[in-house]
């Protein structure tokens, strides 16, 4: 699936370090297809925000965002604007009815189909919605699972980050939480505990430090339950 010869995309992140990872896996993939990365949502044919639900003060900012960006699509009716990340999980298809300029949603788990989604949405087929919902796709092992996000995990070749100039890497190595604490909301957005297989972790890390990487951080909601068998 390429991309149209113009195609620019802008990516705006919020929160946590988990995003930060998604975000630079979502360009990668993105630049893989043809697109090419744009510095503001002015420049840009698509734009989207990656973003938090952890606290209200993130999610006030996203809003006011899409109020902007809705300004900016009446002048310009060919941008594409999506919504990314936990937020995009919780909210889902009410980002439709409070910002009908919105043209896709796409949770957490789901950023493997954000290339058909803007496809679609490059096509007028329509607003693109993708959740994991309550049951999630993911079981207790990558073998079972087959998650795609994961293949993201693993597509740095085609990262735009530039880790020989010594920018610190992220490497997940788990991800979801199974606490559901009363004040928390990423069990909810970011589904239950996977934890991805040691060997894989080893080999990521292994490209990414021959790609140039300084330092390594290993990133997942709760790292201390990671485990494998």
């Amino acid at each position: 699936m390429a991309a149209q010869p113009s195609s620019s995309v802008f990516l705006e992140t919020y929160g946590c370090q988990m995003n930060v990872l998604d975000s630079e896996l979502v360009q990668g993939q993105l630049v893989a297809l043809g697109y090419s990365i744009c510095q503001t949502p002015q420049e840009a044919d698509v734009v989207l925000i990656n973003t938090c639900s952890v606290r209200q003060l993130s999610e006030e900012k996203v809003w006011s965002q899409l109020g902007r960006l809705g300004i900016q699509k009446r002048r310009r009716k060919e941008l594409i604007i999506g919504v990314l990340g936990c937020m995009a999980e919780r909210v889902g298809a009410t980002f439709f009815d409070r910002m009908p300029h919105v043209d896709l949603v796409c949770g957490p788990a789901n950023l493997d189909r954000l290339p058909g989604l803007l496809d679609n949405a490059r096509r007028n087929r329509g607003m693109q919605l993708s959740l994991a919902g309550h049951t999630s796709r993911r079981s207790a092992t990558l073998s079972r699972a087959q998650d795609g996000v994961e293949s993201l995990d693993l597509s740095r070749a085609s990262s735009p980050i530039d880790h020989e100039q010594g920018v610190p890497a992220y490497v997940r190595i788990t991800r979801g939480c199974n606490k559901f604490c009363a004040f928390c909301i990423v069990p909810y957005v970011r589904g239950p505990e996977l934890h991805r297989p040691p060997a894989q972790i080893v080999d990521e890390v292994r490209r990414l430090v021959d790609q140039g990487a300084k330092e390594v951080t290993l990133i997942g909601q709760t790292v201390n339950h990671y485990v494998y068998a």
